[in-house]
């Protein structure tokens, strides 16, 4: 028969990695949004997992910011002249810009499994005088967010423009927003 000692030597550490797999599993999916003041008045929302290290929070930093400036870039290239892209303030969208006339407010995603309803209205009111709120990302918006937001889009109020694999972000951008070609 085994001492008490040597069992408890043998379990602890089994039962240990049991709790860690299971809390590693119950966390693996959750996630939690961290918002970032940047210069000169503005909010950078982005959602990593629970168990994110720093590095894997400089990593989705450093891939949103990315994303915006592959869309300033797009936007840049498109809109000609002085004025027609603004910064957005504060927890308002990205960028507001004049399209044809039109005044659209852009907010960009890089994913959007939890974006939800009050946040896409948040961003409409940081930019009142917009026709309509713009949300780029290079995935689909999920279901639930469609369904929540139905009214919205129906009214023209919200548009989900989803950047897929290897086009052109200006010509995706163009088409989204019904501008005429450069050419």
């Amino acid at each position: 028969m085994m001492s008490p000692d040597v069992v408890a030597a043998v379990l602890v550490p089994a039962i240990a990695l049991a709790i860690s797999a299971v809390i590693a599993r119950i966390t693996a999916k959750r996630t939690k949004e961290l918002t970032l003041n940047l210069p000169p008045d503005r909010e950078e929302t982005i959602s990593v997992p629970v168990a994110a290290t720093h590095a894997d929070v400089a990593k989705a930093v450093e891939e949103s910011v990315a994303l915006e400036q592959k869309v300033y870039v797009a936007l840049s290239a498109i809109l000609h002249g002085e004025g027609k892209i603004q910064f957005g303030a504060g927890s308002g969208p990205d960028f507001i810009v004049d399209v044809a006339g039109r005044r659209l407010a852009i907010e960009v995603k890089r994913h959007l499994d939890h974006l939800r309803r009050d946040q896409v209205l948040k961003y409409s009111a940081g930019a009142p005088n917009a026709e309509r709120l713009v949300v780029i990302s290079p995935e689909p918006p999920p279901k639930a967010l469609t369904d929540a937001t139905k009214d919205l889009q129906s009214t023209n109020r919200l548009q989900f423009v989803q950047l897929a694999g290897d086009e052109a972000v200006a010509d995706v951008l163009r088409n989204a927003l019904a501008m005429p070609s450069a050419g």
